[in-house]
């Protein structure tokens, strides 16, 4: 009789192990955002005042999520610039 699962289930090949891997650790756009920002020094994420996901620098306010849906950050002009190039 075959094997219902295949090599996965049997402990199989290297790529079917990295295919579930890959499966299993795919991350949100909010997810993958919180992660990069919260690593700046001095980063610090949380509620915002108005509902939304914030990232802060003590009281300044850097941007802010809306679930996945937005992102709205504010940089000084020559940061920007860097960023959109």
């Amino acid at each position: 009789m075959p094997e219902v699962l295949g090599p996965i289930a049997s402990g199989g090949s290297d790529a079917a192990a990295h295919t579930l891997n890959s499966m299993t650790t795919t991350q949100t756009a909010s997810e993958r955002i919180t992660e990069e920002v919260t690593s700046w020094p001095g980063v610090e994420a949380g509620p915002g005042r108005r509902g939304e996901f914030a990232f802060t620098i003590g009281r300044r306010e850097l941007g802010h999520l809306h679930g996945d849906h937005a992102a709205h950050f504010s940089f000084p002009k020559q940061v920007w610039a860097e960023l959109r190039a």
